[in-house]
């Protein structure tokens, strides 16, 4: 069976034409479109406290696990180029009732995104985790909460 199709050449720009008109004001709508909020609120936010052990930071609020207001360490920014996890120290987990990330910036784009930053305690101590991965280079920061 052999299909044939024959198109003048002022119907394959005519067909041309339409379709990119269709694609420009796709286009159009899609750019015109209100973009979501990213953050995340207090109930999507898990946080580990020792002791007690994870819960979302509304509960741990709610609760009186931590108080805001009392006392937020300064930010501590952590950074690396490699593929294994580095550890900065954020404090000790008796003076600091939790720890939260308030940033990631990776140095380029380039590359999977096998990176990440993560927070976690050896039971004294707190600690900011960063792992470039494939990246040049990743940048963490985090603040403690009394």
């Amino acid at each position: 069976m052999k299909i044939e199709v024959n198109l003048t050449k002022r119907y394959f720009f005519g067909i041309l034409a339409g379709l990119l008109i269709i694609a420009g004001v796709l286009a159009v709508f899609a750019y015109t479109q209100q973009v979501p909020n990213p953050g995340h609120g207090g109930d999507k936010v898990l946080v580990n406290i020792p002791g007690v052990g994870g819960m979302t930071l509304q509960d741990a609020l709610d609760q009186g696990k931590i108080g805001l207001g009392t006392s937020v360490s300064s930010e501590i920014v952590c950074s690396t180029t490699g593929a294994a996890w580095k550890y900065c120290d954020l404090g000790s987990t008796s003076e600091w009732k939790a720890c939260f990330l308030t940033e990631h910036n990776p140095t380029t784009s380039s590359g999977s995104w096998d990176a990440g930053c993560k927070i976690d305690s050896n039971s004294t101590i707190w600690r900011l985790g960063v792992q470039a991965g494939a990246l040049d280079g990743l940048e963490c920061a985090a603040r403690c909460v009394k």
